[in-house]
């Protein structure tokens, strides 16, 4: 019966407006009750009260929420925008610390060209990787003697007659060895065929170097130019250096003159000759500061070189096709004819 006339009463009743909340359900607890009073901050939330399908009411709508809402979704989007600067200045610095990175590596490889293209332009680089080889053949000229025990053969028929002992033997092989090994060196011979290998120094010798004349590169000159002349001479007195000769000494001269060929030792040999027409002449009593002034001037008149090579350098000029360590290396020889020799800050 109450339902009935809660029936009746809502359908003589007017249309219920937004703010109120009807229960058609029979299970439902909500009852009819007068919709509450308007209040100014509630306005907009009443407006949107809604009645779902089981006639419960919603929520309304918070207008603090809201606002906070709206604050936190700002709040976020700045956070969002100060995070994609700070991402984009940390790439910068990145970037940059890159850069810095890699101007530093440019600047050390061409630091390390450079001294590379310093040591293809010195002599005494080039001289040292070729004189760092024979150090593993120190001891390969060890086997020279060797061959001393031919000799041996010759003493052993006055040593029959005497005893079957092979004692003998064995004491007559050092000896020959020693005399080998202590024999003076060949006297000069003015033709100058071959290098003349140096007298084995015996390394038990106090302060004696353990280099020997074998493991040596040999240096040659033609009489190309006043460049290469240099560069044999220099050659030779690190030779010189590492035999320990003496450049007061004649076999200076005796080993740069075998290293001599072509024009320059056809033109020695002819000094050498005419030399020894006279009777007081000795081959070993030429200097080496006379062999190289015999070679300078060998290559043509100092003063003529010296126009030649000014002209040369008034016309040089590095070409297309040509690095700058090629034509450094041009530069060199001509300026090595030049009177006046320049300073390194002058070049």
């Amino acid at each position: 019966m109450a339902q009935t006339r809660a029936r009746a009463a809502l359908e003589q009743s007017p249309a219920p407006s937004q703010s109120q909340a009807l229960s058609t359900d029979p299970t439902s607890s909500y009852t009819l009750s007068a919709p509450p009073a308007p209040d100014a901050t509630m306005g907009e939330s009443s407006q949107h009260a809604q009645i779902d399908l089981n006639g419960s009411r919603a929520a309304p709508i918070d207008p603090l929420l809201s606002t906070q809402e709206r604050d936190l979704a700002e709040e976020e989007r700045r956070l969002s925008a100060e995070i994609a600067l700070e991402r984009r200045r940390q790439a910068i610095l990145q970037l940059r610390a890159q850069h810095a990175q890699l101007l530093r590596q440019n600047a050390q490889l061409a630091h390390v060209a450079e001294g590379a293209t310093s040591s293809n332009s010195d002599p005494l680089a080039a001289q040292t990787a070729n004189t760092t080889v024979p150090a593993a053949s120190v001891a390969a000229p060890a086997p020279a003697p060797a061959p001393a025990p031919a000799p041996a053969p010759v003493a052993a028929p006055e040593a029959a007659p005497v005893a079957a002992a092979p004692a003998p033997a064995p004491v007559a092989a050092p000896v020959a060895a020693s005399v080998a090994i202590d024999a003076p060196p060949p006297a000069a011979n003015p033709e100058f065929s071959a290098p003349i290998a140096p007298s084995p120094i015996l390394p038990s010798a106090a302060g004696a170097p353990l280099w020997r004349a074998a493991g040596l590169n040999h240096p040659t000159y033609s009489g190309k130019d006043a460049s290469s002349l240099r560069a044999f001479l220099y050659d030779c007195r690190t030779n010189f250096q590492l035999m320990g000769y003496s450049l007061d000494g004649s076999d200076c001269v005796a080993y740069a003159a075998s290293c001599l060929r072509g024009p320059p030792k056809n033109a020695w040999v002819k000094y050498v000759q005419e030399q020894e027409a006279d009777p007081n002449f000795r081959l070993s009593a030429i200097t080496w500061g006379e062999f190289v002034a015999f070679l300078q001037n060998e290559l043509s008149d100092p003063d003529s070189r010296a126009f030649s090579a000014a002209s040369e350098l008034e016309r040089l000029a590095q070409r297309e096709d040509e690095t700058v360590p090629e034509f450094v290396e041009r530069f060199t020889s001509v300026i090595a004819d030049m009177p006046s020799k320049w300073d390194e800050p002058t070049r």
